[in-house]
C-alpha cells in the first residue's frame, strides 16, 4: 500500500493536503496517468502556444497598458463625435424645414413609420403616384441641401468635421441611380 496526496493530483478539487493509502497498482497508474497529462499539456504549449492560450496573460505586457495620454485622446474622440453627431442633427433639422408640410409628412411616413406608399396615399388623400413623387421630390431637396451646406462647410472652414457631419445622409437610390451627399474637396 502507498500513501498519496490528493492535492497532488486532484487540485481543482481537493484543496487541502489529504494524505489516503491506496493499492500499489492504483497509485502507480495515477501517478502515470499524471505524468501523461503533463506531457500532453508540455506538448500543446510547446506546439500552440499563443498570447491568447491563457486568459490574462495579455494583462502583464505593458502595451496593453492604457496610458494617460490615450485616455485623454479617447475623451477628445468622443466629444469630436458628439460635436459632429449635434452638428448633423441641427443640419437635419435645418434640411427638414427647408419641406413643404406634405413632403415632410410623406417622408416621415415612408422613412420613420415603413409604411407603403399605398398606405400614404390612403392616409395623405391622394393617388400612390402622387405619394411616391412627393416622396422622390422630398428626398431630391435634400441632397441638394445637402451638397450645397457641404460646399459652404468645406469653403468656410476646411475642417473635415465639417464636411464629415455634413455627408452622413447616406446615399438614396433614385430611378436606378445611387445620389450621394457631400462632395469632399475644393469648389472652385
Amino acid at each position: 500500500m502507498k500513501t498519496i496526496n490528493l492535492k497532488k493530483y486532484y487540485y481543482p478539487i481537493c484543496k487541502k493536503d489529504t494524505f489516503v493509502e491506496v493499492p500499489d497498482e492504483v497509485a502507480d497508474a495515477i501517478v502515470e496517468e499524471s505524468r501523461a497529462e503533463n506531457a500532453n499539456d508540455a506538448k500543446q504549449h510547446y506546439h500552440c502556444y499563443s498570447l491568447d492560450a491563457s486568459p490574462g496573460i495579455e494583462n502583464h505586457f505593458p502595451e496593453q497598458v492604457i496610458s494617460p495620454e490615450d485616455i485623454l485622446m479617447e475623451k477628445e474622440t468622443e466629444r469630436e463625435q458628439e460635436a459632429a453627431h449635434a452638428l448633423m442633427m441641427e443640419r437635419l433639422r435645418e434640411a427638414l424645414a427647408t419641406l413643404t408640410p406634405r413632403q415632410a409628412s410623406c417622408l416621415h411616413a415612408r422613412f420613420l413609420e415603413g409604411k407603403q406608399f399605398k398606405e400614404i396615399a390612403e392616409d395623405e388623400g391622394f393617388t400612390t403616384s402622387a405619394a411616391i413623387v412627393t416622396v422622390r421630390n422630398a428626398i431630391i431637396k435634400l441632397q441638394k441641401y445637402y451638397g450645397n451646406t457641404a460646399q459652404i462647410a468645406y469653403r468656410e472652414s476646411h475642417s473635415k468635421l465639417v464636411c464629415r457631419a455634413a455627408s452622413i445622409i447616406p446615399s438614396v437610390r433614385l430611378a436606378g441611380r445611387i445620389n450621394s451627399g457631400c462632395q469632399a474637396g475644393p469648389v472652385s
